[in-house]
């Protein structure tokens, strides 16, 4: 058995596991990850960003969101120390790792920097499935039974929304998050093969000699079950 604890499935992970639109990345990211294969370096040579430009905005300002947040909900909120992750005996396979908890344990915050361009997807009361999905997540986790989103949206309009533990959605989470655990990273079997570009990146770091016409044939075969 190949398998390396490099890590747990957390909130990020487990919307990529799904495969939810706007997820930041895939399930052989993850599986990727989860083993020790994540390289490095890509295959063209260039350095893996550890951080790109959104996301340091997103951290220079995750304290300014807090505190806003704190004055307009008279909600008093903790920051965990670092590096702020959460585990559960429960699930040995997953961890939660909050951006803020109340200070009487009730429950969690989230906090997003969202931009102009992704505003539309927080029109009328909306809220995107990944955060759905990630912050029900860290209520399962955690054993919060509900989670508030603070989302500063094109840098001038705060958005607060609440989320409500569902027993349904939990129960469906962890057991989809065990099943790719048992199945994908302890047995050490990459998931299933689809189109999208992370899975060929990851078959041309685990086989830099190999045709990229390999890739190809076995995505449009894929796509024909």
């Amino acid at each position: 058995m190949a398998y390396i604890d490099h890590g747990k499935i957390g909130g990020s992970s487990i919307a990529a596991i799904l495969n939810l639109p706007g997820a930041w990345s895939r399930p052989i990211d993850v599986w990727m990850r989860l083993t020790g294969r994540m390289p490095e370096t890509l295959p063209d040579g260039n350095a893996v960003p550890e951080i790109n430009e959104a996301m340091e905005w997103g951290n220079r300002l995750e304290s300014a969101i807090a505190t806003a947040y704190s004055e307009k909900t008279g909600n008093k909120i903790i920051a965990l120390p670092a590096p702020g992750h959460i585990f559960n005996p429960k699930y040995p396979f997953a961890a939660a790792t909050p951006d803020r908890l109340f200070a009487d344990g009730s429950k969690g915050l989230e906090i997003k920097n969202v931009g102009l361009s992704k505003a539309g997807l927080w029109k009328d009361g909306k809220i995107p499935e990944i955060y759905v999905v990630q912050n029900q997540w860290y209520m399962t986790i955690c054993e919060i039974m509900g989670w508030d989103i603070a989302a500063l949206i094109g840098g001038n309009s705060m958005r607060i929304a609440e989320l409500e533990y569902s027993d349904k959605l939990a129960d469906m989470l962890i057991n989809e998050a065990g099943q790719f655990w048992c199945n994908h990273v302890l047995k050490d079997i990459p998931p299933p093969v689809d189109d999208s570009k992370n899975y060929g990146n990851a078959m041309k770091r685990l086989f830099p000699g190999s045709s990229e016409k390999v890739y190809s044939i076995a995505g449009d075969s894929d796509n024909r079950t």
